[in-house]
């Protein structure tokens, strides 16, 4: 694998929650997020962001629940996102939880830890019917749907206006501890059995802070959420985006994801494994569908044979394979699992770099990752 001159690394390490939210603020206009909406794209910049998070910081403090345990389950959208952030900077608890867990399995772990309100996406206004008239602890639930609104039952939307209302009259996010209690994660681990993990935001920020000091990103780049949003791998990264001022794009669906990179057109990727041995299969795949596998094989060993005397010729050798990824892709976080080390070593003969990591969600959860500027195939790196 070539050697990658190592760069200063340009972002603002982040003491809180607020310190981030108040740092997109500056970055005004530029797009934050890019998603699928209805049968086209939309997009959000970093100033709207920065709006609505305030705004559910301030809306869930008007309704008495700035202190309490809030829950949050759904798909990744940037509704998901302000919640998350939001919470945790208006004094309170975030809980995110797994989509597709079972919805009694969900409200028993609600129950067990006093969660006291829900942020949900899609669908889950009716599996929560039967909680929202016997759950002993949670007392609102707030939809990104058009429900039909009653005491308990509020849209998302409406919750971010009683927020916009209350920063009209001077709202402003509190001072709290870093080192007090602000995420709490039900995590099988390699247990078998769910357990709650609990995390400061102090531990939130160390891992924000790593993985932008260790990760060869920068505000122009753009990357795609392609896992889980309430895994803390998963998140993590988002978060180290956002705090470089990047771009993400959502991706909603397994079905749309070519489709998908190609409209987002990424300079980078967050995958686990599966994905990383997936992607490749699928361009040995198309080549021979086409006819191209040969010539493809024939690239490989030259481009190979140039680079071991200074030509590097990946970049046009191999511009149609990275088309199908919309044809800026450079590099890949993989984690999650162990990757297969030939894998490394197949994507850099394509041009593009993977940095392995591991992480553990009791580490909120970056331990190591693989220095861009050395990579090395088989290895996590050292501890961040």
């Amino acid at each position: 694998m070539g050697k990658i001159k190592k760069t200063e690394r340009i972002f603002t390490p982040v003491t809180g929650i607020k310190h981030l939210i108040s740092l997109t603020e500056a970055r005004g206009e530029k797009t934050l997020f890019r998603f699928r909406e209805g049968t086209g794209y939309g997009s959000m910049s970093y100033a709207t962001f920065y709006r609505r998070t305030l705004a559910v910081a301030a809306g869930l403090t008007s309704m008495g629940l700035a202190n309490k345990r809030i829950a949050i389950i759904g798909e990744t959208s940037p509704e998901w996102v302000s919640t998350y952030l939001g919470t945790i900077a208006a004094g309170g608890v975030i809980i995110p939880m797994d989509k597709e867990l079972n919805i009694t399995e969900i409200e028993g772990f609600l129950s067990g830890v006093d969660a006291e309100a829900v942020v949900m996406g899609k669908g889950f206004a009716e599996k929560f019917a039967h909680a929202m008239e016997s759950h002993p602890s949670l007392r609102y639930f707030f939809s990104t749907e058009e429900v039909e609104e009653n005491d308990k039952l509020l849209r998302f939307e409406s919750l971010v206006k009683k927020g916009e209302e209350a920063l009209a009259e001077g709202y402003a996010l509190p001072v709290r501890e870093h080192e007090d209690l602000a995420v709490m994660l039900f995590t099988s681990g390699t247990t078998g059995t769910s357990k709650c993990v609990m995390l400061s935001e102090k531990n939130v920020c160390a891992a924000i802070n790593a993985a932008c000091a260790t990760v060869d990103f920068a505000p122009t780049d753009t990357a795609v959420s392609v896992l889980p949003i309430h895994h803390t791998y998963e998140l993590m990264c988002m978060l180290a985006l956002i705090n470089y001022g990047a771009t993400v794009g959502i991706n909603d669906s397994i079905r749309h994801l070519m489709k998908n990179l190609a409209e987002f057109r990424p300079t980078g990727l967050v995958l686990v494994p599966l994905f990383v041995t997936t992607m490749h299969k699928k361009i040995w795949e198309e080549a021979r569908k086409k006819g191209k596998d040969k010539a493809l094989t024939a690239a490989l060993k030259l481009s190979g044979g140039l680079r071991h005397v200074g030509v590097d010729l990946r970049g046009s050798l191999f511009k149609s394979v990275n088309a199908a990824f919309g044809g800026r892709l450079q590099k890949i976080i993989c984690g999650g699992a162990a990757l297969n080390p030939e894998m490394v070593k197949k994507y850099d003969a394509l041009g593009i770099r993977i940095c392995e990591g591991y992480g553990i969600t009791e580490c909120s959860p970056l331990i190591a990752v693989t220095p861009y500027f050395a990579p090395k195939a088989g290895s996590v790196g050292p501890s961040v």
